[in-house]
């Protein structure tokens, strides 16, 4: 069985999915986290319901104990239902997204989405914090009134820590960390708002549609977890492949 050493900065035993030290497990919102003996892609935090064309597989996973969900397609994707306010932001509210994820396309197509949080309605299209990737392989993440945070290099084989946190303190801010690291973040300017509508990870509605991955965690809280760092570094974790 893992212990917390294997999850830093996580707070959660990946053997039972149990919160143990987590102070801000009150807040959290979302928590997929798929283990061996898993059958379907589930919420941990109980407030979600899972759907998608996506499967667990074993072989090539984060930790020891663990299970990946795999997305082998551009169109695969993974929506939860249920409170769907819980993904609102650039409120008051502060908001905290960890993924961890192995792109598995040798050459992934730039734009491919990691989340999509877009209405169907194109009238809606202003109201969206998607995380993408572009053709230099940086993440990229698009928000209201068409702001922007870039930065990083994503690798195909290699498991990678994504942390998007937005909080405020009088005005808003805006941190994008991968890998232990901050790569873009942003002070002021306009808010942030995720549509309550759509919460979607992988596959998009429209081309070039969702990143091929694997994703280990996915985890949304209502909380400013790590301010300014430091942040999850990916040697906080154990690796099989």
């Amino acid at each position: 069985m893992l212990t917390t050493t294997h999850l830093i900065g996580f707070g959660i035993e990946a053997g039972s999915l149990a919160p143990i030290s987590d102070p801000f497990w009150p807040m959290v919102r979302l928590l997929i986290q798929p283990r061996a003996g898993d059958s379907v892609p589930t919420d941990y935090s109980g407030r979600h319901t899972l759907s998608g064309p996506v499967s667990l597989q074993t072989s090539l996973v984060p930790w020891s104990g663990a299970a990946a969900i795999e997305f082998d397609s551009d169109s695969d994707s993974l929506d939860p239902s249920g409170a769907m306010a819980d993904f609102s932001h650039g409120t008051a509210d502060p908001f905290c997204l960890e993924m961890v994820f192995r792109l598995t396309r040798p050459n992934p197509q730039p734009g491919q989405v990691l989340l999509d949080t877009r209405m169907p309605s194109l009238s809606e299209a202003s109201l969206i914090v998607d995380i993408a990737f572009d053709n230099s392989n940086q993440i990229v993440i698009t928000h209201t009134g068409g702001s922007l945070l870039r930065g990083g290099s994503l690798q195909q084989g290699v498991w990678h820590v994504l942390i998007y946190q937005v909080w405020h303190d009088g005005s808003q801010h805006r941190r994008l960390a991968l890998d232990g690291t901050l790569i873009a973040s942003e002070d002021g300017g306009n808010a942030t708002m995720a549509s309550s509508g759509r919460f979607r990870i992988g596959g998009n509605a429209t081309p070039p549609h969702g990143a091929t991955m694997n994703l280990g965690l996915t985890r949304v809280t209502a909380a400013n977890r790590y301010g300014n760092g430091p942040y999850p570094v990916h040697s906080a974790f154990v690796p099989q492949n």
